[in-house]
Formats: structure tokens, C-alpha cells, sequence
């Protein structure tokens, strides 16, 4: 039962849409990823821990776990350009070995262009006189997202097409902050009608605090942050009364504010279990 509802804590996950900021100016990843200073490299590796005389000791390395609050940046090591967004993600397996890698290609204005695995490859072009860009995917089908934009780059509607098909559509709303509040996602799966109808709120400094989707009141996911803005607590609740899932977390940092390591435990109170130590090793330019 655990495990079925973990599952579903990453699927909800997966549906999050990464937003823009204002100032017509697109986003970085290390603005997103809440990242300080210019960072060129980052390294990430994570290990299911557990307690022994006080002390934490390592048992194997994990790839894919829920210390994750929103799953997001599941890679080993990630490098970035001086402009501040990701060129090569790499990943690796439990032994460390590498098993690919994403590259990223961007134009003169450090938007991207082009994503390729190494086995499908996206190509982005933009159309900003009409508020709108277009991603396409050649393999193993015909594929094209195209993303329409508001004034200030947030998203705020994308529809996915399969062989000049549409799919699916979302249509986003934001505050004056230009955070998302609003999600609605339409598919095929069920003739075009409304599949998905996301709610989000923001504490004071603009730092996702609750998620839930209303065609289903009995899910919502919570977060606590830190000074930092890191995630500290997160709880995935399926009715108002029950918790049925709770995280908390521990951080250290570094001198530019980026946290180098972080402990997950799963649970809280007497039930709380040291579950997954997380290190990043960051190299600046």
C-alpha cells in the first residue's frame, strides 16, 4: 500500500510545469534550482543511510527515491554554461557508471534550441512576435509542444500534438508574482474533457506551499521551508483528517548559500526513520 501511494506522489509530481519569470527575460535552471553564485559543475549522489551509535553509515546508493520534494534534477552531474543554465546532464548507475547524457544547446540570447539524448533529439524555435515557442521531436514519432507566453515569458498554455494530433492541453494561470496558481490539463485519455484541475498557493516569500488538484479533494501535498527557502517538511495527505505521508529534512551548506548536503527522514514524531543522505560536490567558474 506504501508503495502504491509513493508511486503516486511521483506521478503527481511529474505533472509540474516549470514557469518563467518576468522582466521579458527567460528563466535560468540555477534560478530555478534556487542555486547561488556561477556555478560550473555539480555533482550529486545519493545513499540510503541508517543510524549506528549515533552516527549515520552508509549502506547503497540510490538513483531514484522520495528525498525528492517536487522528484526534481534526478541526474549525477550536471554542468552549466556562464549564463546560467544546464549544457550536459549526465547519469549514472549504482556503480557509478555513466549510462547517458542530455546536451543543450542555446542561441545568442541563452534560450534553448536544442535538447538531444543521444537517441531522440527536440529542436526549439521561437516565435515571440506571436507569444509563442515550439518544441519538436522527430523519433520515434512526429511530436511538437507548442508553449504560448504571456508579456513576461510565463506559460501560459501548451498543446501537445502526436502526428499533427492534439493530445493534450494545459492552460496556465499566474499571480502578479508570476507564480502559478492555476493548472488545467485536458487529454485525450478521456475525449478532451478537463483531466487534471492543479491549485497552488504560496507562502510570503513566494515559496510553493500547497498543491492539490480539485477533481480530487482528497489528495494535497504541504511544504515548510527554511531562511534558505529549502524544502524542511513536506506531507502528502489523501483526506482532510490523515497524513499519509511525511518528510523532513536537514541541510548544510556552503559559503554561496547551496546546500552540500541534505538527510531525508521519512515520518515524524516517534515513527521518524533517517532514510537517504544526499552530498553535491559544486565547483564555481
Amino acid at each position: 500500500m506504501l508503495k502504491n501511494n509513493i508511486s503516486f506522489v511521483y506521478l503527481f509530481f511529474f505533472l509540474l510545469i516549470s514557469c518563467n519569470d518576468n522582466n521579458g527575460v527567460f528563466e535560468t535552471d540555477l534560478h530555478k534550482m534556487k542555486l547561488h553564485g556561477n556555478i560550473k559543475k555539480i555533482d550529486k549522489t545519493s545513499y540510503y543511510v541508517k543510524l549506528y551509535f549515533g552516527g549515520l553509515v552508509k549502506a547503497k546508493r540510490c538513483l531514484f527515491a522520495i528525498d525528492e520534494p517536487f522528484h526534481d534534477d534526478i541526474f549525477q552531474i550536471l554542468y552549466f554554461n556562464q549564463k546560467g543554465n544546464i549544457t550536459n546532464r549526465l547519469y549514472s548507475d549504482l556503480n557509478n557508471h555513466i549510462t547517458g547524457e542530455t546536451k543543450y544547446f542555446y542561441d545568442n540570447d541563452n534560450r534553448i534550441i536544442k535538447k538531444n539524448d543521444g537517441n531522440i533529439v527536440r529542436n526549439i524555435t521561437y516565435d515571440l512576435k506571436n507569444n509563442k515557442y515550439v518544441e519538436i521531436k522527430k523519433y520515434p514519432w512526429d511530436e511538437k509542444t507548442i508553449n504560448y507566453i504571456d508579456k513576461n515569458n510565463n506559460i501560459i498554455k501548451i498543446d501537445m500534438f502526436e502526428k499533427n494530433i492534439l493530445i493534450q492541453r494545459s492552460c496556465m494561470i499566474y499571480n502578479s508574482d508570476d507564480k502559478k496558481i492555476s493548472e488545467k490539463i485536458y487529454g485525450t485519455a478521456n475525449k478532451g474533457e478537463l483531466s487534471y484541475d492543479y491549485i497552488y498557493k504560496y507562502d510570503n516569500k513566494n515559496n510553493l506551499i500547497s498543491e492539490s488538484n480539485k477533481l480530487d479533494i482528497k489528495n494535497e501535498q504541504n511544504y515548510n521551508y527554511n531562511e534558505n527557502g529549502d524544502v524542511i517538511e513536506w506531507c502528502y495527505s489523501n483526506s482532510p483528517l490523515r497524513e499519509l505521508l511525511f518528510g523532513t529534512y536537514t541541510y548544510k551548506y556552503d559559503e554561496k548559500g547551496n546546500w552540500i548536503e541534505r538527510i531525508y527522514y521519512l515520518g515524524k514524531g516517534k515513527y521518524k526513520k533517517v532514510e537517504i543522505l544526499t552530498k553535491r560536490i559544486i565547483e564555481y567558474y
